[in-house]
């Protein structure tokens, strides 16, 4: 209501009552107020009269009002770590929280170094957001050919209109992980056969082919129903750069109910990533077993009762 209150007339000991509402700064600080109460009027024959009350008013909470705050509930990449040369699909989940906002907007950065170059606008328009409602801002980043194994910042940044009409803003960062391209092959000089029940060796190169080296590289034979790790099945090698193949020898066995013709050995390749994370691979060699070839077994003549025999005639000498 209007802090000023009009009645037509009051008869004697006749009393009407308005209410009045007050505002109150949040800012205002804890404690007793004053307020002045002036009431003018006319008596029966005209005349004028004025009387002032003073009245005490006692603020003693503060009502908080809501703030209007746009968070970065989190942040997901389609392929958790992309590879050189691959698009990254970048989602942010936002969420207003406190107070309506509106004309929300997000402004993507692309990282210092240039590893990742957007492919869609970096501003995104989201409209007007109230308390609880939620949001997604996507973009499409591709990273550079040539980019090194590691993680990588990007900022985003959050401006809107508060309820009272204010601009407000936020700045997030989100962090990006690259990871270079590793792939083994082992070189053979030929096709590697085996025979069943048998032993055999796999001499071979191992040749990476990525962006980056590899640390602490070890090879090994996997078992399965037809190969089994012989003498040495097992071999560490140390580090391994892109295009410089290392020779390596693993022993292994053939099942002796091992099926002949073509049989597939399997290779595991361990090494340490960038982020000194255990990897591994599995690089699969054709191996063709054959049956081994029969003994042939003589009996030779002999022996104890050969030759009694032999003494009492009953052999020819």
């Amino acid at each position: 209501m209007e802090g000023a209150v009009d009645i037509d007339s009051l008869r004697p000991g006749e009393a009407e009552s308005h209410p009045i509402t007050l505002a109150v700064p949040s800012g205002a600080p804890l404690g007793v107020y004053t307020l002045t109460a002036t009431a003018t009027y006319r008596d029966e024959g005209g005349e004028s009269h004025r009387e002032v009350e003073t009245l005490g008013v006692n603020v003693d909470e503060v009502r908080v009002e809501r703030a209007t705050t746009i968070l970065l509930e989190g942040y997901r990449a389609v392929g958790e770590e992309a590879q050189p040369g691959e698009v990254v699909e970048l989602t942010l989940n936002l969420r207003c929280v406190g107070a309506e906002a509106y004309d929300v907007k997000v402004a993507l950065s692309p990282d210092p170094l240039g590893v990742f170059s957007l492919t869609s606008p970096s501003l995104l328009y989201l409209g007007d957001l109230n308390p609880g409602e939620t949001a997604e801002a996507v973009y499409q980043l591709r990273v550079d050919g040539e980019a090194q194994g590691g993680q990588y910042p990007l900022t985003a940044q959050i401006t809107y209109l508060n309820s009272k009409g204010l601009p407000g803003s936020a700045v997030e960062t989100i962090t990006l992980t690259v990871t270079p391209l590793v792939e083994f092959r082992i070189l053979l000089e030929g096709e590697l056969e085996a025979l069943k029940g048998g032993a055999s060796t796999l001499s071979g190169d191992l040749l990476l082919i990525g962006t980056e080296s590899v640390r602490f590289v070890e090879v090994e034979v996997l078992e399965d129903e037809v190969f089994e790790k012989g003498s040495g099945g097992e071999e560490y090698i140390g580090a391994l750069d892109p295009d410089s193949p290392l020779p390596f020898d693993l022993g292994f066995t053939v099942s002796g109910d091992a099926e002949e013709g073509l049989q597939t050995l399997r290779v595991r390749v361990s090494y340490l990533d960038h982020l000194n994370r255990r990897r591994s691979s599995v690089v699969e060699i054709p191996v063709y077993v054959e049956a081994a070839p029969e003994v042939e077994t003589v009996r030779r003549r002999g022996g104890l009762w050969f030759w009694i025999r032999w003494l009492l005639g009953i052999l020819p000498r």
